[in-house]
């Protein structure tokens, strides 16, 4: 992946077209455009940002530099990169095996492919040269750090300690509330405490000042029978107000649900003047 970025650098610097060869050499273009994006932003706010990287100065740059879009159509054979970062479609593009992949005609997007040169285009020197200050940091480095979190990088991974039963029963409960048909005022506030409980048991303290505040006029108003999603059940969070809802399938379920728990945890130290671990 670092040979990558430099092949690409490399192609910059001899005058040529930053032409991505392979997946990863795609991914790589796309966070170079990224990064490029953001620079240009400094460069507006900072005018000594540009002389540190050795940059033209703002006023330098026009609008014919900010064609990221048109560059990722010129130079990319497809998006199809992108759908790792996609929730709904990652699991199904990375198979080629799977219809979907077929019909969407993705290739092999699995990580073991992502170097295999493009069929249209040819393959780089294997004996290219490599920034050799590079390479030794490479040959020092633990290679399964590559494959973890990036605290690995510069000590041991942290372990987190297996949830207790409770935990996980809890968790469970509150999941399944996800996935119910329909939606009442009980349900609502049965997610609630649940979701207190979750907190209680992974905090190991009472969770006070966390709340649910159902519009109740509007609740009763739907007291005919169970509800699909009532949208005026909502539970407070550290960035979000997440409104209690319920009919989801299994999946999506348990991604809400543990984003859900996530910024709920972190409104919860907040309140409890305790530091948010990672």
């Amino acid at each position: 992946m670092v040979r990558t970025l430099d092949d690409l650098a490399d192609d910059l610097r001899a005058g040529g077209a930053p032409l991505p060869r392979c997946t990863t050499e795609e991914l790589a273009f796309h966070l170079m455009l990224h990064e490029a994006e953001v620079l240009f932003d400094f460069l507006e706010d900072d005018a000594d940002f540009a002389e540190g990287y050795g940059l033209p100065p703002a006023e330098e740059f026009s609008a014919r530099h900010r064609q990221f879009s048109l560059w990722c159509e010129v130079f990319l054979q497809d998006m199809d990169v992108l759908y790792h970062y996609d929730e709904d479609l990652a699991h199904v593009t990375a198979d080629p095996d799977r219809p979907a992949s077929r019909q969407l005609g993705t290739g092999d997007l699995r990580p073991n492919a992502w170097f295999v040169t493009f069929g249209n285009l040819r393959p780089r020197d294997a004996a290219r040269s490599f920034n050799p200050d590079v390479l030794d940091q490479l040959r020092t480095a633990d290679p399964d750090a590559f494959f973890a979190s990036t605290p690995a990088l510069t000590g041991a991974v942290p372990q987190s300690p297996a949830p207790a039963p409770d935990l996980r029963d809890e968790f469970e409960t509150f999941f399944g509330y996800a996935q119910r048909r329909f939606f009442d005022e009980p349900t609502a506030v049965a997610m609630a405490r649940s979701r207190d409980r979750i907190l209680t048991l992974l905090l190991q303290a009472p969770v006070l000042g966390l709340y649910l505040w159902p519009s109740r006029d509007r609740a009763r108003a739907g007291q005919a029978g169970p509800l699909l999603v009532d949208r005026d059940f909502c539970l407070a969070g550290r960035a979000h107000v997440w409104r209690l809802h319920a009919d989801q399938n299994e999946r999506h379920a348990r991604t809400w649900a543990l984003k859900l728990l996530d910024d709920c945890s972190a409104y919860a130290l907040r309140a409890l003047a305790a530091p948010v671990p990672s």
